[in-house]
């Protein structure tokens, strides 16, 4: 009786090493909003390409003393992306996936409604921005924005509005964003989305709000343009401006590393074909990856 307890004791200790080892090996499953300029499968061949890049690097133990780059050396991602915020939440809760990456200012605001509670972490690698976005044709309305931008930074107006809907969102109820209306002006359709609350998002009444708004809406005033809202998914502005139903998009610039010494900037495409970009008019430094699963030991890809 003792050997067979004996037996099955060591039995049940070589099947839990068998089943961390094999959990440690698999892919996380790690959902992306679909704000890149990019495929998923481009995406997940550039992140591939960079993992392939630290494992073989020369600088190899320099690098595996950021938490973030060893983690990309020792865990392996299968990136899936999405159109919608809503369909990317349900899925993690779901269980499907294991982790999202999501802007800092869009993961405060959701965990301030107490919407992700646990394995929350942050790295202060990576840094995107928002730009609008417009028909490649259409340079002379881009270079009108990126003037109107650049007055918008130096007078103040940028980092007032940021203080009113971003930092400071997920203590109020923000309000519909009204656009100033000038009688005869020529109207310019923006698409709205709402899958980057408090900055591309809507109201309790339905209508549009947030950061991209109220900055729209101000530039709409300085150049005496009438701004109309179109709303659709994340996934569908790019087609929207293409086919002529919107004339600008609001567009979440593709993350790149700040870290020079991996040459990999140029990865991630900026924009889909045929878009044309203004200047950033907000960037952020932070990626936030949320984890909801309980894969101890392996929660560091995104430590700070």
């Amino acid at each position: 009786m003792k050997k067979l307890l004996l037996v099955l004791a060591v039995l049940i200790v070589i099947a839990f090493f068998v089943i961390i080892n094999h959990q440690k090996n698999d892919p996380f499953d790690t959902g992306v909003l679909d704000y890149q300029g990019t495929t998923e499968e481009a995406f997940q061949e550039g992140f591939d390409k960079l993992r392939d890049y630290l494992l073989k690097s020369d600088k190899k133990a320099e690098f595996s003393k950021d938490a973030f780059l060893a983690s990309i050396m020792e865990h392996r991602r299968h990136f899936h992306f999405y159109t919608s915020l809503v369909s990317l939440i349900m899925e993690l809760r779901s269980g499907r996936l294991e982790e999202i990456i999501l802007p800092e200012a869009v993961a405060n605001n959701l965990m301030a409604k107490n919407i992700f509670a646990r394995n929350v972490q942050s790295t202060q690698l990576l840094e995107s921005g928002l730009s609008f976005g417009f028909k490649d044709d259409d340079k002379e309305l881009k270079e009108l924005f990126d003037i109107v931008i650049k007055d918008m930074k130096a007078d103040g107006t940028l980092d007032k509005l940021a203080e009113e809907y971003i930092n400071g969102a997920e203590s109020k109820d923000l309000k519909a964003v009204v656009p100033e209306k000038f009688v005869g002006a020529e109207e310019l359709k923006i698409v709205v989305t709402g899958d980057m609350p408090p900055i591309d998002m809507f109201a309790e009444n339905g209508e549009p709000t947030g950061y991209n708004t109220a900055v729209i809406s101000e530039i709409g005033k300085r150049l005496k343009k009438n701004i109309k809202f179109v709303s659709t998914e994340a996934g569908g502005r790019s087609a929207a401006l293409l086919s002529g139903r919107a004339d600008v998009i609001f567009w979440y610039r593709s993350t790149y590393f700040k870290n020079e010494s991996i040459p990999f900037n140029d990865i991630f495409k900026d924009s889909p074909e045929g878009v044309i970009l203004s200047e950033t008019y907000y960037s952020w430094d932070k990626e936030i990856l949320i984890q909801m699963n309980k894969r101890e030991g392996i929660l560091g890809w995104f430590l700070k």
